[in-house]
């Protein structure tokens, strides 16, 4: 019964070890058959790949160039910002002389004037009753439609004019710095937020550029793998082949040792 057993064993080993065989030999037929076929399947594959990294490379090259034309127009209109906000600063003290104009030295100057036109129409009016007096003898020797006491005193009127017209320039010149300074801060606001854009932009830039240089190095490496692409398949070829080759080995043993299990019921009775 246990020889019975060794000789099915023996046979089954035997019909697995053949049927491996077949089945090896088909593979190794097929690796060989089918490497040409793999190879240019595989360099198609390659050169999809390669003409999309080309197309890809193509449009990082245009944002990349985008955006370095966009972070120029920044730079440009910040110069301009600056430039502006730097000439608001001038304006400034210029505002502060005028007014200091308006507020001060002016008025005090025409205070002065109507002081002296004070006390020059006190006088006026002595000379005035003078000149009358003297056209007792001579009527035609003076007779001003307007005596000079009167005169001086309308310009005194017209210089106090004047100076509320100072007093209400100072206030629109001091609303004038307040909106200036206002102004000012929204420019200073502006320049800092186009720096930032421009920052954002030139990181934009190089993130785009560094892309770029990656796929510049895919393309390299699919070149090279398409131009030793034969030699691959065909190494992998061999490397299969002597896979397959070593299996073919071992089936061969097993196949060897299923046989010896079938012949000892065939020696058996003999003894």
């Amino acid at each position: 019964m246990d020889h019975t057993l060794r000789r099915i064993a023996g046979i089954a080993l035997v019909l697995l070890a053949a049927a491996s065989l077949v089945v090896s030999l088909f593979v190794l037929v097929q690796v060989w058959r089918l490497r040409a076929p793999v190879q240019a399947s595989a360099s198609r594959g390659l050169d999809l790949i390669s003409s999309t990294l080309e197309t890809t490379a193509q449009v990082l090259h245009v944002t990349g160039t985008s955006l370095e034309a966009a972070s120029s127009s920044v730079s440009t209109l910040q110069g301009t910002v600056d430039t502006l906000g730097k000439s608001i600063d001038d304006f400034t003290p210029m505002v502060d002389s005028i007014q200091s104009l308006t507020s001060g030295t002016l008025p005090g100057t025409i205070t002065s004037v109507q002081n002296s036109l004070q006390s020059a129409q006190a006088s006026a009016k002595v000379i005035d009753s003078v000149l009358k007096s003297l056209t007792v003898l001579s009527p035609g020797l003076y007779n001003p439609a307007t005596p000079l006491d009167q005169s001086l005193g309308q310009v005194s009127t017209g210089l106090g004019n004047i100076n509320k017209s100072f007093a209400s320039l100072d206030t629109s010149l001091t609303n004038t710095k307040d909106n200036i300074q206002a102004f000012k801060g929204k420019v200073d606001q502006i320049s800092k937020d186009m720096g930032e854009i421009n920052s954002n932009l030139l990181k934009a830039k190089a993130l785009v550029s560094n892309y770029e240089d990656s796929m510049a190095r895919m393309q390299t490496s699919i070149h090279r793998i398409q131009a030793n692409l034969w030699l691959l398949v065909n190494t992998l070829a061999v490397l299969i082949t002597f896979v397959i080759l070593w299996l073919g080995v071992v089936q061969v043993w097993v196949l060897l040792q299923g046989w010896e299990m079938t012949k000892i019921k065939l020696r058996k009775p003999q003894n």
